[in-house]
C-alpha cells in the first residue's frame, strides 16, 4: 500500500494507524525523519469532544440515575475548554431528566418520624419554677474522718501516731547513710510489725501515712504492704533505681577518665 486513495478525506488520512502509511526504504546516509501525523486544530477538537458527548447522553438517557455525575463531568470540560457552552438539546433535556425519579434500587427507604413528646421530670427533681431562689449550699461543722473498718481496735491508732514519730526520729538523727541506714529503716519495719501484731487493719493504715513520710521520695525508696503475709517492706522505687543508675555510670566515667 504506497498510495492512499485521493477520495479519503484529509482527516481519516491523518487518523491512520501508522500500518497505512506508505513504505518509505532506508537509505544508508540519509538522515531518517519521523513522519508526525499533523495536530488537528481546534475547531476539530471541539467538533470530536461534541460528538462523544452526544453519545455519552444518548446512553446516559436509558440510566437518569447517572445523569447528575454525567452532568458535573460536562461542567469541568466546559471549563478547560475556555468557557464553551453544552449543545442546545443538553440544556433543553437536562431539566426534564432530573424530575424523573430515580430507580427503586437507587432511591434511600425514609423510616417514619413519630412526634416527640415532653418527657415529664421525675417526682425526686424539683422543675425549673421550684429553682428559681438561691442554689448556694453551706455545710456548717468540719469535715468527718473517714470511716474505719469494723474490725481496726481502739487502741491501734494511737500506736500507729507512735510508731509514726519514732521513724520521723530515726530518720532524722543523720548519724548513718546508705545502706546502713536502709537496715535500719527494715529492723523498725520489723519491731512495727510485732508491736501491730495481727492487726492488718492497723498495718495497712500504718504503711499509707509511712509512704507519705518524705524520706522514701528523697531516698528513692517505696514502702509495701503483703496483706497475704502480713508483712511491711520497703524497695528501691522507679526513681531510685534510674537515680543508682546514674550514679554507677557516673562513677564509670569517672573511672574511665582517671586512666588517661
Amino acid at each position: 500500500m504506497d498510495e492512499l486513495p485521493a477520495s479519503l478525506p484529509a482527516a481519516l488520512q491523518n487518523s491512520l494507524p501508522a500500518q497505512a502509511l506508505p513504505f518509505v526504504p532506508y537509505q544508508p546516509g540519509e538522515e531518517v525523519q519521523v513522519q508526525q501525523p499533523p495536530k488537528l486544530d481546534r475547531q476539530m477538537q471541539l467538533r470530536q469532544m461534541q460528538q462523544q458527548r452526544q453519545i455519552q447522553l444518548e446512553a446516559l438517557q436509558k440510566q437518569p440515575c447517572l445523569l447528575a455525575h454525567h452532568a458535573a463531568i460536562l461542567k469541568q470540560r466546559e471549563m478547560l475548554l475556555g468557557g464553551q457552552s453544552a449543545p442546545a438539546f443538553q440544556q433543553s433535556q437536562l431539566p426534564k431528566l432530573f424530575q424523573q425519579p430515580l430507580p427503586q434500587a437507587f432511591q434511600t427507604p425514609q423510616m417514619p418520624q413519630m412526634p416527640q413528646q415532653p418527657q415529664p421530670l421525675p417526682p425526686s427533681l424539683p422543675s425549673s419554677s421550684s429553682r428559681s431562689g438561691p442554689t448556694s449550699v453551706s455545710f456548717a461543722g468540719p469535715p468527718a474522718k473517714p470511716r474505719l473498718p469494723e474490725n481496726f481496735p481502739a487502741d491501734t491508732e494511737p500506736k500507729v501516731e507512735l510508731c509514726l514519730s519514732s521513724f520521723s526520729d530515726l530518720v532524722t538523727e543523720g548519724s548513718s547513710d546508705g545502706s546502713e541506714m536502709i537496715d535500719k529503716v527494715k529492723a523498725f519495719l520489723a519491731d512495727v510489725g510485732n508491736v501491730l501484731g495481727s492487726n492488718r487493719a492497723g498495718k495497712h493504715a500504718f504503711s499509707v501515712k509511712l509512704a507519705r513520710h518524705p524520706w522514701f521520695a528523697e531516698n528513692g525508696y517505696e514502702v509495701r504492704f503483703k496483706p497475704s503475709a502480713g508483712i511491711i517492706e520497703v524497695h528501691l522505687s522507679a526513681a531510685g533505681r534510674q537515680m543508682l543508675s546514674g550514679m554507677a555510670m557516673k562513677r564509670k566515667a569517672d573511672s574511665m577518665g582517671s586512666r588517661y
